[in-house]
């Protein structure tokens, strides 16, 4: 198990190869953030809520800058590609600080760009885009073990996100659009396989859970089983040594 970079896969393409789930739920979100593409047939990510983002990285940036960071009790966060679930955590960080970067900002020692930023920052939505991506942070740490196996969780993860994702008659046409975008990444980047079908059925908690296992995917994660243990079975017999035959030379 590795990332998904290209050169990975070429590396282990002789070997069962399965690309790391944390870094797929990553992928979906980044690639859920760009603008709709001319040849794209999903719907793009709403301008409200990419003006949302950029509104809060410029609070952050001119932050940090007028050093107001260093005046509050939870700093200003800003996104980084790299890291994982980063919009959200600039997202959070903003919105645990509007009333202090409010009271902050009306010292006249500091920028005024600061307040015209907060003043087109739209709060409802802030809250709302909040809610949609914190199930990925928390998929993101529940999947992201280091003395465990999770392998049996990425299933039943990616049908709790689906769930999320679901569009409610209470959400706005905005959210609406972004929670279609978002599964729709969900389907393309956070790919399934008959592995992950197999550690479900081995899960005492989960093999009998027909929401997660329907009556196809049933029989191929038994079949992957089978295959799995006839493979074990012909390895330990190829490596088995050789009798002592008495008489032979």
């Amino acid at each position: 198990m590795t990332d998904n970079a290209s050169n990975m896969r070429a590396a282990f393409r002789e070997k069962t190869w399965i690309g790391c789930a944390c870094h797929n739920l990553n992928l979906v979100l980044s690639h859920s953030f760009e603008r709709q593409h001319s040849d794209d047939d999903i719907p793009g990510m709403p301008d409200e809520v990419l003006k949302l983002v950029d509104v809060c990285k410029d609070i952050v940036t001119i932050g940090k800058r007028s050093k107001l960071n260093a005046k509050l009790e939870k700093t200003l966060k800003q996104s980084d590609s790299t890291r994982w679930n980063s919009v959200l955590t600039t997202l959070q960080s903003v919105a645990s600080n509007i009333d202090n970067l409010r009271t902050l900002s009306s010292d006249m020692s500091v920028s005024k760009n600061i307040l015209r930023h907060l003043a087109d920052l739209n709060e409802i939505l802030l809250r709302e885009v909040i809610d949609v991506l914190l199930p990925f942070d928390t998929a993101t740490r529940c999947l992201s073990a280091d003395k465990s196996v999770t392998m049996h969780l990425i299933l039943p993860t990616r049908h709790k996100l689906f769930r999320g994702l679901q569009v409610l008659a209470t959400d706005s046409a905005v959210i609406s659009q972004m929670k279609t975008r978002v599964a729709k990444q969900l389907e393309k980047y956070f790919p399934i396989s008959d592995l992950h079908r197999t550690a479900v059925l081995l899960d005492p908690r989960l093999k009998d859970n027909v929401t997660l296992l329907e009556a196809d995917d049933r029989r191929a994660a038994t079949e992957s089983l089978r295959r799995l243990v006839e493979s074990v079975e012909e390895e330990q017999h190829s490596s088995r040594p050789v009798a002592f035959q008495p008489g032979y030379k």
